[in-house]
Parts: C-alpha cells; sequence; structure tokens
C-alpha cells in the first residue's frame, strides 16, 4: 500500500465516523449548533454538505487511481 492509499483509507474512516455522529444525532445536539429549527433543515443540509463532499473526494480517488493505473500501462 502506498502512503496516499493509506492516507485514503483513513480520511474514510474518519469521514464515516462523523457522518454517523451527524446522523444520529438528539434533537438537543442539532440544536446546540444550529439554534432551535422547526423541521431541522440545517440538520439536513449539514448531510448533504458532507455527502456531496464524500462523493466528489470519492470521485477524485477514483479519477486519480484510475490516471495511476493508465500511467502504469504506457
Amino acid at each position: 500500500m502506498s502512503p496516499g492509499d493509506i492516507a485514503l483509507k483513513i480520511w474514510l474512516n474518519r469521514f464515516s465516523k462523523l457522518h454517523l455522529i451527524f446522523s444520529s444525532a438528539p434533537p438537543s445536539f442539532t440544536k446546540q449548533i444550529y439554534g432551535p429549527t422547526k423541521n431541522r433543515q440545517a440538520e439536513t443540509f449539514l448531510q448533504l454538505l458532507c455527502h456531496f463532499y464524500y462523493s466528489s473526494f470519492t470521485c477524485t480517488a477514483w479519477s486519480e487511481l484510475e490516471n495511476r493505473v493508465s500511467s502504469c500501462k504506457y
């Protein structure tokens, strides 16, 4: 495993833990961060933001991996 692969694994592990913390957060925890919200839009927004960063990072990692593989062929 290259250092990049190890770093990616660590990052994904930390991100999944962070996502779990926010997705299973009790209402009082989200109120502490965002203040009282009627339909907890702020939490949904945070989850969408995390999802976006996760998917864009994953896509970047995959394209980087494909570039490495294709460069090895030549």
